[in-house]
């Protein structure tokens, strides 16, 4: 591979992040994406041929159409990162299990800062009325 394993890894974890976000977007099921996303990657890896045909699996598994201005512009880094051949594909099989621990952590940490600035706005605005009617 051309890139850092580790750069490799990350930019994984965000390509697997933002197909789940479309998945559940368009519709998938709450409870079993994880297993979905999972099986997928697994899937991809062990049928295709190079990192391009991966994605386009991955994706086809989901159920999901063409990609987001977001999921576009890191599907075109990782092929990048990737390089052609099979490495990355025998990477995503050995570490799958790795790469989905590190989407799951991942995504609560985004979702618990969501969460927080959220609060943030509610209680300004709380405040702001308070301010308002004084």
């Amino acid at each position: 591979m051309q890139t850092a394993t580790a750069d490799i890894e990350t930019l994984t974890v965000n390509v697997i992040l933002a197909f789940r976000a479309e998945h559940l977007h368009a519709g998938g099921n709450g409870i079993t994406h994880w297993d979905k996303l999972q099986n997928a990657l697994r899937v991809g890896s062990r049928t295709c041929a190079d990192t391009t045909e991966w994605l386009t699996t991955v994706r086809n598994q989901l159920q999901i159409g063409a990609p987001d201005d977001r999921s576009a512009a890191l599907i075109c880094d990782l092929i990048k990162a990737a390089g052609p051949g099979v490495a990355y594909l025998e990477m995503i099989e050995s570490r799958y299990g790795k790469l989905m621990a590190r989407a799951r952590v991942e995504a609560k940490i985004r979702a618990e800062a969501k969460e927080a600035v959220n609060a943030a706005e509610l209680a300004a605005g709380v405040e702001a009325a308070k301010k308002g009617t004084n």
